[in-house]
């Protein structure tokens, strides 16, 4: 099955993509609500689980260059890119569930059970599986090559609807927390026992090569949503034009902070843009200055964006920074992490000791758990506890 999947990646990769990632129409006029905004001076996403009004949509598209979305949009995708062709619009889709009416599903539970039973794994006992908490999706046999086809498809016509970039993939997590063991229906030695983790891990990979080929040849995008990233496996990333763990740096520090930046900078070494979400409300002005930082460290890719808390016209989000993905990866400096833009400097000391960096050119003091953001003559510091 891997030798497949690489050949069937190989093969549809050096296809031409079509148009569909960009759009001629002219703009809509802005409402007079949002004439007046503008986009930040980095990339910022939003997670939209309710179909917004049209003049809402249009104030989002000048605001945000990435929106995460569940539900029918009918042709406002569309138009909110005719706003902003270069918006990143993302429709949320589950690789590993079938489920009547969740609006992340492909397939209806009924429609399987009609038509392709075999696809629906189960437990010894004969048992369906769930995802902890969520009775209403049961866990499919996503190591199937005939499933993989069929799901891809279906992806590619449902986002060709609409204006979409892409799709990004739910539920391809580190710990899916499942309420049962599935029996393995792939051929081979394992067939008919219990699906090890190590096999779970070597069929969703499989999976997520597959199917990331039609989408890609069709001229759509992938992202992919981990679970916060206790593994990091570099063969999860490959292939993903973005990665989501639905997780941001402000409040960590240590190990935790220390796991979640290896994962996003494995990321950008593969290509695929880190979405940081600290878009947690209440977070104070220091723990922003310190989640913003963070991701200025793993910012990079026209595919990388950032979950901000607050609002999207806060100065934090508009500092003369430069281009983000120009420059050289951050520096490990005295166990603080330094990167250096075209016009400014973000530097994190996420350990317990304090750390001394250059910035500027002069010696600074990080204290333990704390950050600096150096833009032309602002000079902003927050910290991991606020």
């Amino acid at each position: 099955m891997r030798s497949l999947s690489r050949a069937i990646v190989g093969a549809l990769l050096v296809l031409p993509a079509s148009g569909c990632l960009g759009s001629s129409a002219p703009p809509p006029p802005p409402p007079p609500a949002c004439a007046h905004l503008a986009r930040p001076s980095v990339a910022l996403a939003i997670r939209l689980s309710i179909v917004p009004g049209r003049a809402r949509a249009l104030c989002i598209a000048r605001q945000y260059s990435a929106v995460f979305a569940t539900g029918r949009w009918g042709t406002l995708p569309t138009t909110m890119r005719a706003e902003n062709p270069n918006l990143l619009l993302w429709q949320q889709r589950s690789l590993l569930y079938a489920c009547n009416g969740c609006p992340t599903a492909v397939f209806s539970l009924d429609w399987m059970r009609r038509y392709r039973p075999e696809w629906i794994l189960h437990t010894a006992d004969g048992l369906e599986i769930h995802p902890l908490g969520d009775p209403q999706m049961v866990l499919v046999d996503f190591a199937n090559i005939n499933y993989q086809a069929l799901w891809a498809d279906r992806v590619d016509a449902a986002l060709a609807r609409g204006g979409w970039t892409g799709v990004e993939v739910m539920d391809a997590g580190n710990a899916p927390g499942w309420d049962g063991s599935p029996i393995d229906h792939t051929a081979g030695a394992n067939l008919g026992k219990p699906i090890t983790e190590v096999l779970r891990r070597t069929y969703l990979e499989q999976a997520l090569s597959v199917t990331h080929a039609p989408i890609l040849a069709a001229g759509f995008r992938v992202a992919v949503r981990n679970t916060p990233p206790t593994v990091i496996d570099p063969r999860e990333i490959l292939g993903a034009n973005a990665v989501d763990v639905d997780q941001g740096f402000a409040g960590l520090a240590g190990v935790e902070w220390t796991q979640l930046f290896r994962y996003f900078d494995t990321a950008l070494l593969n290509r695929a843009g880190p979405v940081v979400w600290d878009d947690t409300v209440g977070l104070d002005p220091s723990r922003r200055v310190y989640g913003f930082a963070s991701y200025l460290l793993v910012a990079g890719t026209q595919w990388t964006a950032y979950g901000a808390p607050g609002d999207a016209s806060d100065p934090l989000y508009r500092l003369p920074l430069g281009t983000l993905d120009d420059g050289p990866p951050p520096q490990l400096v005295d166990g603080a992490w330094v990167r250096v833009f075209t016009g400014g400097t973000a530097a994190v000391d996420p350990g317990s000791l304090p750390a001394t960096v250059q910035i500027n050119g002069r010696p600074v003091v990080l204290q333990p758990e704390t950050a600096m953001i150096v833009a032309g003559s602002r000079r902003l510091t927050g910290s991991a506890t606020g």
